[in-house]
């Protein structure tokens, strides 16, 4: 149980980076008039949420079991001292991306975070829990493996689209809705500015309407 809870830990406070970290990139991706990848941020950070909420909830449920104190002779890497029912003492060596920069440079960091937990740190975890008797945590680390490598994918491509220059052009023909109006045009660019609502070029989406 004691590396699972260490697991766990390490889990929450990344998500909880991420989903932070995200937000910030939106607000970036705005500026820089990107406003689908700037919402595909804030969706990823809500993701983010979600994947911190179900470590959390683990991480209560283990630690009431253990009533709060620690689980052998030696003080484990989380917990030091007493301890307490409702809390857990932290004294992690964790590694704090600091990146913010251009919509190019978030989503490389983005691409590398999601990386290092997708294809290194969760399906590490996932072994310990198994190993250590927690089949249902171990289950759901390799589920979010999955969403995690979809975020991955979902950003690499963005980055192509970004340093190519092509995020708002295309080969060929292909049909763009303003995102603020519904306007919708069939060409190889999006409109310098929105013929319907006068929004900029930002605004334009490629067509989705496989729900």
């Amino acid at each position: 149980m004691q590396k699972t809870i260490e697991c766990l830990l390490q889990s929450y406070l990344g998500e909880s980076q991420a989903r932070n970290r995200y937000t910030f990139f939106a607000s970036q991706a705005k500026k820089e008039g990107y406003e689908q990848i700037a919402e595909i941020f804030t969706t990823t950070a809500e993701q983010e949420k979600k994947h911190g909420k179900t470590f959390y909830e683990f991480l209560i449920k283990l630690n009431k079991q253990t009533d709060g104190l620690p689980l052998s002779g030696e003080t484990p890497q989380y917990c030091e001292g007493r301890g307490s029912p409702t809390k857990i003492d932290l004294n992690m060596d964790m590694e704090i991306p600091l990146v913010l920069g251009t919509t190019a440079e978030n989503l490389k960091a983005s691409i590398e975070g999601e990386h290092e937990e997708s294809h290194n740190l969760y399906p590490k975890f996932a072994a310990i829990a198994q190993e250590e008797g927690y089949p249902e945590i171990a289950t759901k680390f390799r589920a979010i493996v999955q969403a995690e490598q979809h975020h991955k994918i979902n950003f690499e491509k963005l980055l192509q689209l970004v340093e190519s220059g092509t995020y708002f052009k295309e080969r060929g023909t292909i049909t763009r809705t303003c995102r603020e109006c519904g306007y919708m045009v069939v060409g190889a660019e999006a409109p310098k500015i929105c013929p319907s609502c006068d929004h900029p070029q930002g605004f334009f989406q490629k067509l989705q309407n496989e729900y």
